[in-house]
């Protein structure tokens, strides 16, 4: 067998590498971006994940934001968006921040949001105040897609009005809760005045005036119930409020003002009539006999 002159050698070495840069171009600029989801139902994932339920979790919760940012990179159609949320309450049905951050991707989306979007965004954080009734967020990002997200989407001035109602029982929530800065109270008493439930707008501001620490804000809230209710009201009402505020500091100024308003005053307790009855020393002899007769 006859030797490869070297000449040949260094010619084909040289076409290869032409060749392989050649076709790594043409695959590098003949790519194309394509959205698939290769997960699994849901139903399937707490099998497959073999008990590392949240270990599972934390690798989708990545993958999931690196979707969206590959999406809006590539101004895609985000159309998985909800089918990894599902997949990971799947496996952590409390996830409380994946509640809170649907409420801005299933709407905020490169192309057009359309109701079906809206309303698999409501369903989800719908379940998310059931199951964390006390998460104050939650609330506020239900409220705020009920109030004023969804105007566009709802198919008539009923189901607007239905939802913005909606919307503001759960933004008073928020409010309640502290998950809504102190101008929330005087927008909810606003959206409530607008569809003529004041009551409940002169409910709602007498109800946070005490939690309200702003001077600002009280004063605030004390002309809006005297636009509503009438200058006398509004005095005695906040006449009231600051006797109830100096009682509590009196009492259990260690307590808030929503959880005194459920105590109450502190009730006259005389410590000093068991003893004077007899009984402060044989309080339990009852309770003592029964057991010791108890076989």
């Amino acid at each position: 067998m006859r030797p490869i002159p070297l000449s040949l050698l260094l010619l084909g070495i040289v076409l290869g590498v032409g060749l392989r840069a050649a076709v790594r171009d043409h695959a590098t600029a003949s790519e194309t971006y394509e959205d698939i989801y290769y997960l699994p139902p849901p139903a399937w994932l707490p099998v497959m994940s073999l008990g590392h339920d949240s270990a599972l979790v934390d690798l989708l919760w990545i993958r999931a934001l690196v979707y969206v940012g590959e999406e809006f990179g590539h101004r895609g159609e985000m159309r998985h968006v909800f089918d990894y949320t599902e997949a990971m309450l799947s496996l952590e049905p409390d996830f409380e921040t994946l509640y809170h951050w649907i409420a801005s991707a299933g709407l905020y989306q490169t192309s057009e949001v359309t109701r079906e979007d809206l309303l698999r965004t409501l369903a989800i954080l719908e379940r998310g105040v059931e199951r964390m009734p006390d998460s104050g967020q939650l609330h506020w990002d239900l409220g705020a897609t009920l109030a004023f997200e969804s105007s566009d989407l709802a198919l008539d001035d009923a189901e607007r009005e239905d939802w913005r109602l909606r919307g503001v029982e759960h933004l008073m929530t928020a409010t309640r809760l502290g998950a809504a800065p102190l101008w929330m109270v005087l927008a909810n008493s606003s959206m409530l005045l607008r569809v003529g439930a004041s009551e409940r707008a002169v409910e709602h501001l007498e109800e946070m005036y005490a939690t309200v620490d702003s001077p600002e804000t009280r004063a605030e809230i004390q002309a809006r119930i005297a636009a509503i209710r009438g200058e006398a009201h509004a005095e005695a009402f906040v006449h009231e409020a600051e006797q109830l505020e100096e009682a509590r500091l009196g009492e259990f100024p260690y307590v808030e003002p929503n959880l005194y308003f459920l105590l109450g005053p502190r009730p006259p307790v005389d410590t000093a009539a068991a003893l004077r009855d007899g009984h402060g020393a044989h309080a339990f002899d009852d309770v003592l006999e029964a057991w010791a007769d108890t076989p």
